[in-house]
């Protein structure tokens, strides 16, 4: 019995890279899911509003990775998904991302900007921009708690921001 040889072979080259690719894509995507879901969940609960406007993009983003990294090992030639659907469906996730980022950058102009350590002083909030040490700059009480997890939130979402527009 013949074996037929496939159409069309991919270079060791090509496939490698391609499937090396997607699977750094697959770990961003992990990433950003956790640092999302961590700050979310852990901060407060208009964080999970967040994380479900991140998520659905994160995890189609994921799923066709996987998808495309299972098509190269296992079919004849490592040959993935068809050129024209992996170029539709990114152009989708990339559509996706876009309407993610523009939610977050919404949920965003909601908070004031802050310098890099924020505090409670008698019912104003101060600012500093200096070294800060736990033990003696710490949150002293809920409402400087409060503050100090309001501002690692918006740092957060910034992260999550940056890393959806890498991917």
């Amino acid at each position: 019995m013949e074996t037929t040889v496939p159409k069309y072979t991919s270079a060791r080259e090509a496939w490698v890279t391609k499937f090396a690719l997607r699977s750094v894509s697959l770990m961003l995507c992990i990433i950003v899911l956790g640092i999302s879901g961590t700050i979310s969940f852990a901060i407060y609960a208009r964080g999970a509003f967040l994380f479900g406007i991140a998520a659905p993009s994160l995890m189609l983003a994921a799923c066709w990775d996987v998808a495309e990294g299972i098509a190269i090992l296992a079919r004849d030639g490592h040959r993935g998904i068809h050129p024209g659907a992996n170029v539709g469906m990114d152009l989708v996730i990339w559509l996706a991302f876009a309407v993610t980022e523009f939610f977050l950058f919404l949920s965003g102009l909601e908070n004031d900007p802050a310098s890099f350590v924020r505090y409670y002083d008698d019912n104003n909030y101060s600012y500093t921009t200096g070294s800060y040490d736990i033990e003696t700059d710490g949150p002293q009480s809920q409402e400087e708690l409060g503050a100090v997890i309001a501002d690692m939130s918006r740092k957060g979402k910034a992260i999550i921001g940056c890393m959806v527009i890498l991917m």
